[in-house]
Parts: C-alpha cells; structure tokens; sequence
C-alpha cells in the first residue's frame, strides 16, 4: 500500500488488537502484506478544511474514525476518492469495535 492513512497518529495507539484486525482484512483483500504507509490527513479541531482536500485522488486507503461514544468503524477502498465518481474497484466497510466487515458492492 502507498500513501495510505494507516495506523499513524494516536487513534489506535492503545488499541493493537483493532490495528491487527484492520490489517488481517486489507491484507486478505488486496491478497498480499502491506507494505508501507503514510498519514495523510488527521482531524484538527482548528482547521476547518475539509478532509476530501486531502484524501481524494489517493488510492489504497484507509479511513479510521472513533465516534463520540468511543465506537470505531472505518473503510478501506482501493480506488482513489471522486466526489462525482463511483469507484470501481474493492473495498470494505468495516466496524472495528464490532469486528465486522462489509463489502462493497
């Protein structure tokens, strides 16, 4: 994988069994190890801009949000985001703290 968000940053620090989760999946789904990643956008109170600014046209992608209530879900595209366009190649919806995946259709 190449610039994608993934595992950097303090999101999922305290939680290593939700970063194997994550990864066991992409792996299984891209059928080969991960090889790299980068952080490539984490949410900043202060900055207002939106965070397709800085997702969108990048492949192999991970998304990892934690909610308010401390649930964690998240997705895995291997298309690059196009706010106009449907993707047209894998991905996975994934519910971390549930442990449950969801293919796109």
């Amino acid at each position: 994988m190449q610039n994608s968000l993934f595992f950097h940053g303090d999101l999922l620090s305290s939680f290593p069994e939700h970063k194997k989760f994550i990864k066991n999946h992409v792996e299984k789904l891209k059928h080969r190890k991960i090889s790299g990643t980068s952080l490539i956008f984490k949410m900043d109170p202060l900055n207002t801009a939106s965070f397709h600014k800085y997702i969108d046209t990048i492949p192999d992608i991970v998304l990892v949000v934690k909610t308010k209530t401390g649930q964690f879900f998240g997705a895995y595209s291997e298309s690059s985001f196009h706010p106009e366009q449907m993707a047209d190649r894998q991905g996975i919806i994934f519910s971390i703290s549930q442990e449950k995946v969801f293919p796109l259709l």
